[in-house]
């Protein structure tokens, strides 16, 4: 008697080819860019779908096969795909990032609901329009190898923001508090630490070696090392990748949507292989052109001295330097 073997086959082909995964550090300008892709022509949009930020992180730590990480990657993609095009757990909410309306008009819903009813009319629509799959997720820096070998025709767009106006905004937000740590708000990946009776779950994208140490950091230090161990591992992972001179790859800067939204958009449409819709404009012309050259003033002496200079040297790689009066 043969022993069982598991497969994730399925009916009929995957629909989820054409594939762009929206990604950054966190407070980068993942959310705008994402509203931005997921309005244009042909793009169904996702608004971080969780599986995505678990699977990559598994897979590197070995706790799952690439085989299997990859195929239910794939399998998951193909149903949010096949969802989205039938009209399927839309959120209408109006105020939520996730809204349905940030990307569909209300008569292409309609329409949807009333013309598309099997996964059958799913396949003839994806086939005839080529539709794009987008998703937004943060922090999926260091997995762009795994990414793009589960999705071979697929495109990842990073966008990079100046390190300190990152660090400062998640410092101001609390993510990286000792009250953060301790009461997660979101089933995520992390590293559950006890430190005599108090019990800290750190997250994934800390080093293990650096696991103790990071607890024991002001929460400035841990801001900065948030950007830099994650730009640090993109940087590797594109360069190793060769991702500078590839297809599949664009980087997109904060400041340089701020300052030429349209530009930027008719760029990243361009790369995308897609158009403006209608709700395209709305969102460009929304986007706040702000003074980029002023940062909030801060006493560097809250940060560690040498994750300071770590921080300062990726800043400088990525071609932005550290304001006057700021020293360490």
């Amino acid at each position: 008697m043969q022993s069982k073997k598991y497969t994730f086959e399925r009916k009929g082909k995957n629909l989820a080819q054409d594939v762009a995964i929206i990604t950054g550090v966190a407070r980068s300008g993942t959310t705008i860019l994402g509203k931005i892709i997921g309005s244009f022509e042909r793009v169904e949009y996702e608004y971080q779908p969780w599986l995505l930020a678990q699977l990559p992180v598994l897979e590197r730590d070995r706790l799952i096969t690439f085989e299997a990480a990859c195929e239910l990657l794939k399998g998951y993609a193909n149903d949010l795909l096949t969802n989205h095009i039938l009209g399927r757990n839309v959120n209408m909410r109006p105020t939520d990032d996730s809204a349905v309306w940030n990307s569909l008009e209300r008569k292409e819903l309609e329409r949807r609901w009333r013309e598309v009813q099997t996964r059958k009319d799913v396949q003839e629509t994806v086939l005839r329009q080529k539709n794009i799959l987008a998703m937004k997720m943060v922090n999926l820096l260091p997995y762009y190898e795994f990414l793009l070998r589960a999705f071979p025709q697929g495109k990842i767009v990073h966008i990079v923001r100046d390190g300190l106006h990152v660090a400062l905004s998640i410092k101001k937000k609390g993510w990286v508090s000792d009250a953060a740590l301790q009461n997660v708000e979101s089933m995520s990946i992390g590293k559950e630490i006890h430190d005599g009776a108090k019990k800290y779950y750190v997250p994934f994208w800390v080093n293990d070696e650096d696991a103790q140490w990071f607890l024991e950091s002001s929460e400035m230090t841990r801001a900065l090392y948030y950007w830099r161990n994650l730009m640090e591992q993109g940087m590797n992972n594109s360069e190793g990748l060769n991702l500078n001179a590839s297809k599949n790859y664009l980087e997109i800067r904060y400041e340089q949507l701020l300052q030429d939204p349209s530009g930027t958009t008719t760029h990243l449409a361009d790369f995308l292989q897609t158009s403006y819709s209608a709700l395209t404009q709305g969102f460009v012309d929304s986007i706040r052109r702000e003074k980029l050259h002023t940062r909030p003033d801060w006493d560097a002496r809250e940060a560690d001295p040498r994750e300071w200079n770590r921080f300062k040297r990726v800043m400088q790689k990525f071609g932005y330097g550290i304001p006057e009066g700021v020293t360490a």
